[in-house]
């Protein structure tokens, strides 16, 4: 009777270690390509197949959420990237949302002081200016700068590409000597974006039949 006991002891005691290293295995398995979506996709966009890359960050997303939850920092950067997608495709109002769940997460998680909220309020501006709402653009441009100045070693070409996405910002609002302040004092200071300056300065003269 005792053998038999035994016996069943470890039957059972297989099963369940059988049926971890199932559930192990299957979390690896889906971590692997919950990867792949992301790298898939990250490919598409830069293809500039950007429902291809949608529709890998969607999927991304659904299983990132199964393998880690809803609240966990590996979901945000899925909801930055289909945003990104989902603006190039010009559904803004959608990519508004994702940027969103990506802001709840950076606050739930690290805090509303974060710096990486500076990338998703620069994004969140580049939709309302696509969607020629600059007013609100120029605010989440700002807004963007708050964040990005508070880690100037990081963040030193975000700095520069928000104020340059500012300075054309304020342009489209009549803001036109704001727009020269800005531009001015970064020429010459980024030799990447000085094209752009110099071609927004030149814009603006000649608009004003200098």
């Amino acid at each position: 009777m005792e053998i038999k006991k035994i016996r069943i002891f470890f039957f059972l005691l297989n099963v369940v270690v059988y049926s971890y290293a199932q559930k192990d295995n299957t979390f690896v398995q889906d971590s692997i390509l919950e990867q792949k979506y992301n790298s898939e996709g990250r490919g598409e966009g830069r293809k500039g197949d950007f429902e291809k890359a949608e529709i890998y960050f969607e999927k991304s997303i659904g299983l990132a959420t199964k393998l880690y939850g809803s609240h966990n920092p590996k979901v945000i950067q899925s909801y930055m990237n289909l945003g990104i997608q989902q603006k190039n495709l010009g559904k803004y109002d959608k990519a508004i949302h994702n940027y969103s769940r990506a802001e709840e997460l950076i606050k739930a998680i690290y805090g509303e002081k974060d710096s990486r909220l500076g990338m998703v309020y620069g994004n969140i501006g580049l939709v309302y200016k696509s969607k020629g709402d600059y007013s609100k653009a120029l605010e989440y441009q700002e807004s963007a700068l708050r964040f990005f100045i508070t880690d100037t070693i990081l963040y030193r070409k975000r700095i520069k590409m928000t104020e340059a996405n500012m300075a054309t910002t304020l342009v489209s609002l009549n803001r036109i000597s704001e727009a020269i302040k800005i531009s001015e004092k970064n020429i010459r200071v980024n030799n990447n974006l000085n094209p752009r300056y110099f071609d927004l300065l030149a814009t603006i003269y000649a608009d004003k039949g200098d």
